[in-house]
């Protein structure tokens, strides 16, 4: 594949991905209450659910998917009834927070089990895969070797933006100290997570 293709992927493919979504809106969340480095381990759930989405693509599952609307729809609402559910849990629990309180203990599985749930919920990551990628592969070269190409940078991009999501989202919290810090904590990881379950509820297959 020629060099300009592979730079005009990664450029269209970080655009696309910068634009906040379910799975990074519940990045922040995680990251606001436990931290950047602990919420690694959302990042590479998401992951995992980004590979399966390349893999469903890859092998053409994607059309009989689509065919099956019903699918979609009862995986597409589950995502959104969890994420607005945990947002509505922590913006109550805002009410409740001391000051300066420590956020509850989240096991690394639930995060990891999190990350991975919402991303693979959300049906746009498929259509993405299936529509996006083909624009850039050459009717000229063998299609698998260019699609695997494509889909490394692809999750290499989406995986380190979630990333830097995480670590900006971590270093604005350490910003706000004071009485109303454990609050807004829980405010703003119930808004977050609620505005992705809007999101996820908005999606179109």
């Amino acid at each position: 594949m020629a060099f300009e293709t592979l730079a005009a992927f990664a450029l269209a493919t970080t655009i696309l991905i910068l634009i906040p979504g379910p799975s990074i809106m519940l990045t922040v969340a995680h990251a606001t209450v436990h931290g950047a480095r602990r919420t690694m381990l959302t990042v590479l759930g998401a992951g995992l659910a980004c590979l399966i989405h390349v893999l469903i693509a890859a092998t053409g599952i994607s059309s009989l998917m689509v065919m099956a609307a019903e699918w979609f729809e009862v995986l597409r609402w589950g995502g959104v009834a969890y994420l607005v559910f945990i947002g509505v849990q922590a913006w109550r629990a805002g009410a409740l927070a001391q000051e300066d309180a420590p956020p509850p203990a989240r096991s690394g599985r639930s995060l990891f089990a999190e990350g991975f749930a919402v991303t693979l919920s959300n049906p746009k990551g498929i259509i993405f895969v299936a529509a996006f990628f083909p624009q850039f592969l050459d009717a000229g070269l063998p299609p698998l070797p260019q699609f695997t190409v494509l889909s490394v940078i692809y999750l290499v991009i989406a995986g380190g933006l979630t990333a830097a999501y995480a670590f900006v989202a971590d270093w604005a919290m350490a910003m706000f100290k004071g009485p109303r810090a454990a609050r807004l904590r829980c405010r703003l990881t119930g808004g977050v997570l609620i505005g992705g379950g809007l999101l996820l509820a908005a999606a179109r297959r």
